[in-house]
């Protein structure tokens, strides 16, 4: 009973901790996302942009589409802190629900150790759709590890169906499949020549094997309900095949570019070494190898994998544990009285962690009024509403901070502005350069000023927090030096403001700490397309 009752108690530890981490985070694109569940409830489901004057009228797929009717109806319903409530029990469910892979039961050393793996994942846990599919992403694990003796084939097309419809990254899902796919067709062909190489038997036979291609091939027929048909598959192929956005966007840069957040690496390596030795002495199987390096490799790359690779880790993190404790009782005879205290200090860790956490947490019923934490990441709130006053009852063209895209979509929605979001990876200036690509030789190359004079924008806002990022830490010290640090930290003012700042055609008429914004001062405003 007491056990029970622990674990009961850090679940809502564990609870209370995600969410005091979602609710006092603010992410850009929340705003583009709204919005189009918004106009999409309202009969105006978006097919073209009409949020943004470069792409004014063009195609766009929104890739996100059910997961934004899924915020609307539940932020229109309930407000704000219903989707906290929702991203946090995705992300903290998809946690425990790793452990009932591996064991029938989820252990308390298992909750503690899903504890210390959130915390590990404070800087990149958010109000994201992305962290909604984690769920998805754990149960579709969960049926490959299940197999063969539990043939749940079936249960594929409706989870990619529906992660296709919540998030873009429903192409892992394949490729999940396919890692334990071709991770057993490998083992098949060497498990008599090269039993060591071979890894622990999984059961898979060349039955198992052709009923995954062919459900794979339901699940992409399923895909294909959708609003956008197939442009679904084009939309998702092209963040494969597109790389500029990868050397720009935080989330997408390598884990080893500043800021680098090492508890995760570590949590990595550590696994590592018992994967491996899982793997020679047949406790690991292969496809569960190439599953993690595969994960880890990703992770790598893209700092916003972490989430998965910290996933996966924890349930082998559990498994190491398991096994010392159980050395180490044996060793010191110690009886099952320990097993009660463990659980008395892990109720007592659970109450003092709610206790810890719970003022933490920002309950919001309208993100939008909450200035105090819009600043503090920082966006424009004070910018956005001299800049409503200034232009109310009417449409203007603006030229805008990019990764302030969303939050203007939605509280200037009457403002064309010039990108956004949405258009990251794939949206096209020409055939050969991306509306991003065009966006930054605006803003940082000679010649943008220029461009931005013979367009149509009438006000310009541009981020004016060059040194607000936080201090580096000891380690980021060490890794990239003063010098590197300086020039990540502080960075030179864009070739853009250096030239508004000169030209008489542009006047600043708001300007504070976060932001400023420039009124063209002898150049009619254009008519709206």
């Amino acid at each position: 009973m007491l056990q029970k009752i622990a674990k009961i108690a850090l679940i809502l530890a564990g609870y209370f901790l995600v969410i005091s981490f979602v609710s006092n985070t603010f992410d850009g694109d929340f705003g583009w996302h709204l919005r189009f569940g918004r106009d999409a409830f309202a009969g105006n489901f978006q097919y073209l942009d009409t949020y943004t004057w470069p792409h004014f009228g063009l195609s766009w797929t929104n890739h996100e589409w059910g997961g934004d009717l899924l915020f609307w109806l539940l932020y229109s319903s309930f407000g704000y802190f219903s989707l906290v409530l929702l991203i946090s029990a995705a992300i903290w469910g998809a946690f425990l629900l790793a452990q009932k892979i591996f064991f029938k039961k989820i252990s308390i050393s298992g909750i503690i150790l899903s504890l210390a793996g959130i915390a590990c994942l404070k800087f990149l846990l958010g109000l994201r759709l992305a962290f909604l599919v984690l769920m998805l992403f754990t149960l579709l694990w969960l049926t490959l590890e299940k197999l063969p003796k539990i043939k749940s084939y079936f249960l594929w097309p409706p989870l990619l169906w529906l992660w296709s419809a919540l998030h873009g990254s429903w192409a892992l899902g394949f490729i999940i499949i396919n890692i334990y796919t071709f991770g057993n067709i490998i083992y098949l062909m060497i498990k008599n020549k090269f039993p060591r190489l071979a890894g622990k038997d999984t059961g898979w036979t060349g039955k198992t094997i052709l009923a995954s291609f062919f459900w794979q091939a339901i699940s992409a027929l399923f895909l294909l309900f959708n609003p956008y048909g197939t442009k679904i598959w084009t939309e998702v192929g092209e963040y494969f095949t597109s790389g500029y956005f990868k050397t720009i966007i935080t989330e997408w840069i390598p884990s080893y570019a500043y800021p680098v957040y090492v508890w995760p690496l570590i949590i990595a390596a550590f696994t590592a070494v018992f994967a491996v030795w899982g793997w020679l002495t047949k406790k690991v199987t292969l496809a569960q190898l190439l599953f993690f390096f595969a994960i880890f490799y990703s992770a790598w790359q893209y700092k916003r994998n972490n989430v998965y690779l910290v996933l996966i880790c924890i349930p082998a993190l559990t498994i190491i544990f398991g096994l010392a404790k159980e050395k180490i009782i044996s060793a010191f005879n110690l009886k099952t009285t320990v097993q009660e205290r463990i659980a008395l200090v892990s109720a007592a860790l659970a109450i003092m962690l709610i206790a810890l956490f719970a003022p933490s947490v920002r309950i919001n019923s309208d993100i939008w009024k909450d200035r105090e934490l819009l600043l503090r990441y920082p966006f424009p709130y004070d910018a956005v509403e001299f800049l409503t006053k200034e232009t109310v009852g009417r449409q203007i063209y603006l030229f805008n901070e990019f990764h302030w895209g969303g939050y203007l979509n939605w509280t200037m929605p009457d403002t064309l502005i010039y990108f956004d979001g949405r258009g990251t990876a794939t949206w096209k200036y020409s055939n050969d350069e991306t509306r991003l690509e065009r966006y930054r030789k605006i803003k940082y190359q000679a010649g943008g000023f220029n461009e931005l004079e013979q367009g149509p924008a009438e006000y310009v806002i541009l981020s004016q927090y060059y040194a607000s990022y936080k201090k580096p830490n000891m380690i980021n010290k060490i890794i990239f030096g003063e010098k590197g640090i300086a020039e990540a930290l502080v960075p030179d003012p864009p070739q853009l403001e250096k030239m508004l700042r000169k030209s008489g055609s542009w006047q600043i008429i708001f300007e504070d700490k976060i932001a400023i914004v420039w009124k063209r001062v002898n150049k009619t405003s254009p008519t709206t397309k």
